[in-house]
């Protein structure tokens, strides 16, 4: 299974991807939200999927735990969202848009699918089928890494 360049890897291809958009949708959430990417994506994650526990943030906006849990601070101190404790459970938070950060949401929500749209723009409509269903299989097969024997 030799190859002969770095470059050629589709993984890497998807690395290098990744860190383009990244690089400009930060720069898009700054100016639209005044947030960094790490709390726009940490506010996306708790606007669309909320409300949520930290655990669910991190999984939600593809983040490792530490850098949700930087990024729900944040959010914190703006009041951009809410923390609320279990009446059952002390140790159980759930998070919540505020109504100031449901606008913030919006907008990073907004340059999101705005993102999305440029990207989709370079497929066909029934290249985009195609890639869509094979994303989610390469991510299925990830996260169930590694193979039961």
């Amino acid at each position: 299974m030799a190859t002969r360049s770095l470059s050629n890897l589709w993984t890497y291809k998807l690395h290098r991807l990744k860190r383009i958009i990244d690089k400009h949708i930060a720069e898009e959430y700054l100016v639209g939200t005044g947030l960094a990417l790490r709390e726009a994506r940490t506010l996306a994650a708790i606007g669309a999927f909320g409300p949520l526990s930290l655990g669910d943030v991190a999984r939600g906006a593809n983040l490792d735990k530490s850098q949700a849990s930087r990024g729900v601070d944040a959010l914190l101190s703006r009041k951009l969202v809410a923390r609320k404790v279990d009446a059952h459970d002390a140790r159980a938070v759930s998070l919540t848009v505020t109504a100031e950060g449901e606008k913030a949401y919006k907008v990073a929500l907004k340059t999101a699918a705005e993102w999305h749209y440029r990207l989709s723009k370079a497929l066909t409509a029934e290249e985009r089928v195609v890639f869509e269903g094979m994303l989610d299989r390469i991510i299925k097969v990830a996260e169930e890494w590694p193979p039961a024997e």
